[in-house]
């Protein structure tokens, strides 16, 4: 570990975690693991369709992109 005082932060079960299984199932994921039936259905609410919200959030960004561009040419 890169910071040692941090811990007893990073620790699963820290107190800061709320859910110790929410934080050993996306550990899991995000290592490739595979998750039990049970796990799944834990996790199916934080599911994001593919391509969600993706657009909207281009097209603000390009917005401000722009009104930053505007701004600076006055």
């Amino acid at each position: 570990m890169g910071y040692p005082i941090m811990g007893e932060y990073l620790k699963y079960n820290s107190k800061i975690v709320h859910s110790t299984s929410f934080e050993t199932e996306v550990v899991k994921v995000c290592c490739g693991g595979r998750l039990t039936p049970g796990e799944v259905a834990a996790l199916k609410r934080f599911v994001r369709p593919r391509g969600a919200g993706t657009l909207a959030a281009t097209r603000k960004r390009k917005k401000r992109v722009d009104d930053y561009v505007s701004q600076i040419i006055r």
